[in-house]
């Protein structure tokens, strides 16, 4: 196979083909993402901004030291929701990677299932360690995760 030969903006090849921003960028933002986050800041009290602007603070540094750190469960949910559909994603990948080096590991696991039969112990060992990093991100962020959940919608 060949190697494409194109800079971070396209220019010379074929793009971000067999590249880590194709892998990265389209599913960086996603509509639920924005929907959460726009509920999670629509709850926030009114007080608070108010109040730092009353304190002489700029909108960028209201939103980064007194907004943001009150969403930490919908940030933690977003970044496991993202990284959970990212990981899980095969289609796309198999797509736009050619070199075997920028593969993920669901393409990988497609190897072991071929016309001449499936080899279940390494497709099931595979599977096992495909699994065992979101099982870990989910315990360590579970408190976050499900009081992202709980407190979406609500008023």
């Amino acid at each position: 196979m060949h190697r494409f030969t194109s800079d971070i903006f396209g220019q010379g090849g074929s793009g971000w083909l067999d590249s880590w921003w194709a892998l990265i960028v389209p599913g960086a933002v996603t509509p639920f993402a924005v929907f959460l986050f726009r509920q999670f800041y629509l709850d926030l009290p009114v007080e608070l901004e108010e109040a730092a602007r009353l304190d002489g603070l700029g909108e960028f540094r209201i939103y980064a030291r007194i907004m943001t750190p009150q969403v930490k469960p919908a940030l933690t949910t977003v970044a496991l929701l993202t990284f959970e559909s990212s990981w899980n994603n095969f289609l796309w990948p198999l797509l736009v990677t050619c070199t075997d080096s920028l593969r993920v590991i669901q393409v990988g696991l497609s190897v072991f299932k071929t016309e001449n039969g499936t080899q279940w112990h390494f497709l099931m060992a595979g599977t096992t360690l495909a699994t065992l990093p979101m099982v870990v991100l989910f315990l360590i962020g579970q408190r976050y995760f499900v009081q992202g959940f709980a407190t979406a919608g609500l008023k």
